[in-house]
């Protein structure tokens, strides 16, 4: 059945859409102010942190106003997001996840594993995982798990697991952040990160789901215009862009080529194929990507929103490409051929901050660049492309710098990739508020709690998590690809295999309880018994032995013989055919 709009929805998504132009317009001001005052003399320095004040002002613009009374809105987005939208969130987090994961890739995860990986996990959570919690009613995979298998010892662990992942997803968001800030801006570890954690305080406490949807939308926007905008740029004044299929396939060829010398990728390397079912099954239940099914209008919503998400992701990887691509050229004109004390005062700062190696070293002026490129056997005054090597996030931050564009488009598109780790961090704080503040506090402790308490109380565990991991990121360096690792495996290993038997008519509470305990013991288990491997692999080894045995273990329980039928029974009828979208009802909804 269509999901016909009411004339109030007409009207409300007249007004949002005209907030957003306005917004949108608003950002495009500010960064066209920005590349004029680059233009007119301002210090490099100064037009790259100005994108970043654009940035914190755009996305504190979006999440302040979204102050909310009301559970449903706070903790479900009002159930009104527009899939579009939702998906351009959903794409924002996966973005930043990609920025966490670029190459060199760990050991033994081939380029084809993430590609496959990421393509099956965006097939299970629209066809699985996003249209059942949608229809379920339900504020989080917590809340549904808990709902289809009710009991005490079920809920705790189920709690503490949706807890893990997302705190660990919210870790890595925010520590990947303050090392965008690092590296483009130059700023130090105590300011970035005191300016990340006021963002997320902006974005999350006032409005909940609501600003963490809102905030990975605009985050999103303008990661791909901060992409988008060098590229234009260039194409403007008539450069040679090496776009595949539609583009100069020599080009495109030539450029790809030193891409993958520089970043060790290999189009052939199909060895570790097999991790991307890990990955696959981790993302089907990934919780903090399952938020935007959850502020959805409804359950073919949430499922468009996937699909939307698709859309937005390939085109925020294409870009990415690109700009890869023409940075790996940028670098071969402005490098090849040129002696090396007679370079751009920019690739030695590149070079002294550990980003390109001239002649196999890191140098910090001419006469370092001299000596290091002398000392090589066949050196023949000039540089070749042989001669110098960057480490691969160079060709994500740096097309403007290596085509000389200026500080501004350099600064803005570093301020886009900050905008989607921080978009990452409010999803994963998000998830950790609704499982501890609903899941947990609410439906076990204070069940009779009134709306303002409920809402006070969310809001605490928001600025708490975020105070704590400002506290943490100051003493200590997270591995962001650690932290979405460990998240992953924990999904693939519990959450997917209990969406799945929420769906089994005869798994009740036990088979839960016994399939996530199961996951989670065979997870430790070969982490334990295999130390000794590749850190990828030992996580993609954990995650499919916790998935399989989870799996296993709660429908071979269920066959018992005095295994019922009748609750699950009735949830999989209420879901397939029910008309109600709320399967688990709350009253503040």
């Amino acid at each position: 059945m269509r999901n016909h709009l009411t004339d109030e929805q007409r009207q409300s998504r007249a007004s949002l859409d005209g907030r957003v132009a306005f917004a949108a317009a608003a950002v495009a001001l500010g960064a066209g102010l920005i590349v004029l005052l680059d233009r007119v003399g301002v210090p490099e320095g100064v037009a790259i942190v100005l994108g970043f004040v654009l940035a914190t002002l755009a996305l504190c613009f979006v999440g302040l106003p979204l102050r909310s009374a009301r559970i449903s809105t706070f903790l479900a987005g009002g159930r009104e997001i527009p899939a579009s939208y939702a998906g351009l969130a959903g794409a924002a987090c996966l973005a930043a996840l990609v920025l966490i994961f670029l190459p060199p890739f760990p050991s033994g995860l081939p380029l084809a594993a993430i590609g496959w990986g990421i393509g099956g996990g965006i097939a299970g959570l629209m066809l699985l995982s996003a249209p059942v919690l949608r229809k379920s009613g339900s504020f989080s995979v917590a809340d549904l798990l808990s709902g289809r298998f009710p009991g005490l010892a079920f809920r705790l662990p189920a709690v503490a697991v949706v807890v893990a992942v997302c705190g660990m997803t919210a870790l890595a968001g925010f520590e990947q952040a303050i090392r965008v800030i690092e590296t483009v801006a130059g700023g130090t570890r105590l300011p970035a990160a005191l300016l990340t954690g006021a963002i997320l305080i902006a974005v999350t406490v006032p409005g909940g789901l609501a600003g963490s949807i809102w905030t990975g939308a605009a985050a999103a926007g303008m990661a791909i215009a901060g992409m988008a905008l060098p590229l234009l740029v260039l194409a403007g004044r008539g450069a040679d862009l090496p776009v595949p299929f539609v583009g100069n396939a020599e080009i495109w060829s030539h450029a790809s080529e030193r891409v993958a010398d520089w970043t060790q990728l290999a189009a052939n390397d199909l060895g570790g194929l097999w991790l991307a079912v890990p990955l696959a099954v981790g993302l089907a239940g990934f919780s903090p990507l399952l938020a935007t099914a959850i502020g959805c209008r409804s359950r073919t919503g949430a499922q468009h929103a996937q699909l939307a998400l698709t859309a937005w992701l390939l085109l925020i990887l294409g870009g990415l490409a690109i700009t890869f691509a023409a940075t790996a050229l940028g670098l071969d004109l402005a490098l090849a051929g040129q002696r090396p004390d007679r370079l751009a005062e920019s690739f030695y700062r590149a070079s002294a901050d550990g980003w390109l190696r001239i002649c196999g070293q890191f140098v910090d002026g001419p006469a370092p660049a001299r000596a290091a490129c002398a000392a090589l056997p066949d050196f023949a005054a000039v540089l070749r492309p042989s001669d110098y090597a960057i480490e691969p996030r160079f060709l994500a931050f740096e097309l403007s710098k290596v085509r000389a564009l200026g500080g501004a488009y350099s600064g803005l598109a570093g301020a886009g990739w900050f905008a989607v780790c921080v978009a990452l961090a409010a999803a994963g704080l998000q998830g950790v508020s609704t499982a501890l503040g609903n899941d947990l506090i609410y439906r076990v402790v204070d069940s009779g709690a009134i709306t303002s308490r409920r809402l006070a109380i969310a809001r605490l565990l928001l600025v708490v998590s975020v105070l704590g991991m400002v506290m943490w990121s100051v003493a200590h360096s997270l591995e962001p690809r650690a932290l979405v690792g460990l998240a992953l495996t924990l999904s693939a290993a519990t959450v997917t295999p209990l969406v799945l038997l929420s769906l089994w008519p005869r798994a009740g509470r036990l088979e839960a309880t016994l399939a996530l305990l199961a996951g989670l013991c065979s997870v430790g288990a070969v982490l334990f018994a295999t130390t000794a491997i590749d850190a990828a692999v030992r996580l993609g080894m954990a995650a499919s032995a916790g998935a399989a045995v989870a799996l296993a273990a709660g429908l071979i329980v269920s066959l018992r013989p005095r295994a019922g039928l009748a609750p699950g029974a009735q949830f999989l009828d209420t879901l397939l055919h029910g008309a109600n979208e709320a399967l688990n009802p709350d009253k503040g909804a």
